[in-house]
């Protein structure tokens, strides 16, 4: 492959625009492509272009130092390539051809996008089976648009990053609280994934922490206080003793009791129970939600006979 190239460099990776001249098209043209390297694991890709030039034309578009006034334009487009490229790579510490293309190749803007950042995150989620999460998340950014819709009278498709500031939450805590008579734990329950996409997007490096608008001296998530209930020996009784009717209540209550005799172990964790986790006298298993929030140091509970 020929290459003719300017080439734009950082500690990470290299871009450049390329000519592939391995394939010559039916018109005498090669495909222009632009070249990513990726200097820590020392390979390059390359990109499709919607361009397609002769050796000749490529030259004089991108070789030369100033182009002919027939070929600026075209020159323009390109370079406006390559520097779109450079940007993404800038966000990406360290650089990865995965982050690289999906930041690439998705609609412009949609990094400053709440929604496309809650989509990505749902989507993300469901592959990894985390149901429950995933639904928060959707639930969350439905009640968002919400209420933008009732602030504007329509629906967004977008809701940028930058319009979330600690007055359109104080807003939006009021509408939840005095308009649609929310608690403030359910105003809680939808603002804690608003405040992780944040989190995440910082992280990636699509915003800037200065429009962050959580913490002292801005917004601070409500947060409900945890009444613990418990109950009383008779009552555990009447439970016990009560007559089912249907054979789904049958299965509800030995599930009930079965949690309650193992400390409480919800109903995702009890159905992934193996007879492998039954050890003598005891029963040892991990939290499915600890397995993934803490590898490195999982901690078994136990529940003894």
């Amino acid at each position: 492959m020929d290459i003719f190239a300017q080439t734009l460099s950082d500690m990470d990776y290299n871009t450049a625009i390329v000519l592939d001249t391995r394939r010559k098209k039916k018109s005498g043209v090669y495909p222009v492509k632009l070249r990513v390297y990726s200097i820590t694991s020392q390979t390059a890709r390359l990109y499709t272009t919607q361009y397609d030039l002769s050796k000749k034309e490529f030259e004089s578009v991108w070789q030369t130092e100033k182009p002919r006034k027939e070929y600026k334009n075209l020159r323009n487009e390109i370079q406006a390539i390559e520097l779109d490229a450079v940007e993404v790579c800038k966000t990406l510490k360290p650089f990865s051809f995965p982050e690289f293309e999906r930041k690439f190749f998705r609609n412009k803007g949609a990094g400053a996008d709440i929604v496309y950042h809650y989509n990505q995150t749902i989507e993300k989620l469901t592959r990894q089976k985390s149901i429950g999460t995933a639904s928060n998340y959707e639930l969350s950014l439905k009640s968002l648009k919400a209420f933008v819709k009732h602030a504007k009278g329509k629906e967004p498709e977008k809701i940028k990053f930058t319009d979330i500031t600690p007055d359109w939450l104080n807003k939006y805590e009021d509408y939840m609280v005095s308009d649609l008579k929310r608690t403030q734990t359910t105003v809680g329950i939808y603002l804690r994934p608003l405040r992780a996409i944040f989190n995440k997007a910082m992280a990636e490096n699509e915003i800037t922490p200065e429009i962050y608008p959580f913490g002292a001296k801005k917004y601070q998530i409500p947060t409900g206080r945890n009444t613990k209930k418990a109950l009383a020996q008779k009552d555990l009784k009447a439970l016990f003793e009560a007559q089912p009717i249907i054979p789904e209540q049958i299965k509800a209550r030995d599930f009930w009791f079965f949690s309650y005799s193992c400390n409480g172990m919800n109903v995702k964790d009890i159905a992934q129970l193996r007879y492998a986790d039954l050890k003598e006298d005891e029963l040892v298993f991990y939290r499915a939600k600890t397995i993934k929030t803490s590898k490195t140091n999982l901690k078994p509970v136990n529940v003894f006979e």
